[in-house]
């Protein structure tokens, strides 16, 4: 798994820098994740990252992202049962980005992820029941959209809500959104 991860990574790398008109960042932030059931009770937990970015035209570009992302949620049911989720992720979102004005980037697209780790638990009247290996999806496939504002040169801020689409029928998916701080160069 590192050397498929270094890969990938050199290979962002060296085609950003090669590329003209692109550009190289790194990506950090917090995000609040919740469950494709009923709305329950996010965790904030935080991911970071490498972007790159390829000008296609004078206001439109594509953006490849790797992230790690930490995400869990928490989700009181009826008739005291209760949900527990969190997982590591090596999230690898792609996407076309809009940029009206200078300052002001939109966009969306598609994701695929990479779980590392998971831990599911249901707690029934206070017995705990451990998750089978199927409850979370090891390779999610998800959609995006978001918002990026540019204030100073090489920093921008950054907003998105991100959902699985692809899931097997038992299992529970991760929806919410993202902050990040962004520095480019």
């Amino acid at each position: 798994m590192k050397v498929y991860l270094s890969t990938l990574l050199l290979i962002l790398l060296t085609t950003s820098l090669s590329a003209q008109n692109s550009t190289f960042g790194f990506k950090i932030g917090p995000n609040y994740f919740y469950s494709n059931y009923e709305f329950d009770d996010p965790i904030g937990k935080y991911q970071f990252g490498a972007a790159s970015n390829f000008k296609v035209y004078k206001f439109i570009s594509i953006q490849t992202e790797f992230l790690f992302v930490k995400k869990a949620f928490e989700e009181p049911y009826r008739d005291s049962w209760e949900v527990k989720a969190k997982g590591s992720y090596f999230d690898i979102p792609v996407f076309i980005q809009v940029q009206p004005i200078k300052q002001l980037a939109i966009y969306s697209g598609g994701q695929i992820g990479f779980r590392l780790s998971h831990e599911l638990k249901y707690n029934h009247t206070n017995n705990l029941y451990t998750a089978q290996e199927g409850s979370l999806e090891k390779v999610p496939l998800g959609l995006l959209a978001g918002l990026s504002i540019h204030p100073i040169k090489h920093w921008s801020l950054e907003g998105r809500y991100s959902i699985e689409i692809a899931r097997s029928s038992s299992s529970l998916d991760f929806r919410g959104w993202q902050f990040f701080l962004n520095y480019t160069f």
